[in-house]
């Protein structure tokens, strides 16, 4: 994750280690300070002494949810499944990918501490954001939701807390923390980070069922000279109309995003590679149909493709879009589409 990302968390001292025993109230959580950014004059908005405690182990999927947790949420102790998956069916549609975002900073952290063979200085990585969770009356609770990663670093040690004193405008906005950088202002798409969250979304689930994954990475040809010519507003309108005619072609199961100024990344879910070839084709000529601007004239644009699919060109977000960039780097030299790379290599180990 960028450094962005991870400059615009609050960090604040947690113990290395929480117990989740019998400790329902969990006073080591509880003593946590509030962030250093805080205001001394502003109101008390948290709670005190209503923390409820979880953890969870990404690596088999499986969570504990404290006896403290399930009351706040108005369950019974043993009602909420022992299960990762249980946070994002009590968590708001709109501020699950934030959530994400948040535990995959602190995580990624971590996992670069460790990998390195570092110790981290200060205070292990944290996350602490606000974020709306189901009732069980039906209605949406603001709850303060703060922990760190545990050991190993795919395990993640936290706590909720009530938030009281909410407008009612409270309650309809997602994580204002996260929004921008999440979603692109102009086209709407997701960005490059939200991205890499639900690529290994879709990757962590193709393991699973076991069908393949293409990520195809168009760049606009030229797009400075389309800017230089019809200006800054006609390159916004071409922009936008390409992100419209991508998320238009493709499946609600798909995903399409901006990644930079001129670049888009399609994701196929379940695609295989004759599929794919085919859908890439259709993109290529959507794209390159001519485009109306707002003033009368006609833009024509051209787009050259990387590509990269499961199960060679990675098993993470990241080596995907890494090979797809290197595709679209070995198309953009030789003029041969990223796609042909692949059905030629394909072709080639079954021969």
């Amino acid at each position: 994750m960028s450094k962005q990302f991870a400059s615009a968390l609050p960090f604040i001292q947690l113990p290395t280690s929480v117990p989740l025993g019998d400790a329902q109230d969990h006073a080591d959580l509880r003593a946590l300070r509030t962030p250093a950014t805080s205001d001394k004059t502003a109101p008390v908005l948290y709670e005190v002494g209503t923390e409820g405690a979880w953890e969870h182990n990404l690596q088999t999927g499986t969570a504990f949810y404290s006896p403290a947790f399930a009351a706040l949420l108005g369950y019974l102790p043993g009602e909420l499944r022992s299960q990762v998956s249980m946070w994002d069916h009590l968590v708001h549609p709109n501020d699950l990918t934030c959530t994400q975002i948040l535990f995959g900073i602190a995580m990624e952290r971590q996992r670069r501490a460790q990998g390195q063979g570092e110790n981290l200085v200060g205070p292990p990585p944290v996350f602490d954001f606000t974020v709306r969770m189901q009732h069980r009356d039906g209605s949406w609770r603001r709850m303060r939701c703060r922990g760190t990663v545990g050991t190993p670093w795919r395990t993640l040690i936290g706590s909720i807390t009530p938030v009281r004193g909410l407008q009612a405008s409270d309650l309809e906005a997602p994580i204002p923390q996260l929004i921008e950088t999440l979603q692109d202002p102009l086209t709407q798409l997701p960005t490059r980070q939200q991205l890499e969250v639900r690529l290994n979304q879709s990757l962590a689930l193709s393991r699973r069922l076991l069908y393949p994954v293409t990520v195809l990475m168009f760049d606009i040809d030229h797009f400075s000279s389309i800017n230089a010519h019809f200006g800054r507003e006609g390159g916004d309108q071409v922009l936008v109309e390409i992100a419209n005619r991508l998320s238009g072609l493709l499946r609600e199961v798909d995903i399409v995003a901006r990644d930079g100024a001129n670049r888009f990344v399609a994701v196929l879910n379940g695609s295989n590679l004759d599929n794919s070839k085919r859908v890439c084709r259709r993109l290529i000529n959507m794209i390159t149909e001519g485009i109306w601007l707002g003033n009368g004239e006609m833009c024509w644009v051209r787009a050259t493709v990387g590509a990269a699919t499961t199960p060679g060109d990675g098993c993470d977000a990241r080596s995907m879009l890494k090979q797809a960039e290197n595709s679209l780097r070995h198309a953009r030299m030789r003029g041969v589409d990223g796609i042909d790379r692949l059905t030629a290599e394909a072709q080639a180990r079954t021969t």
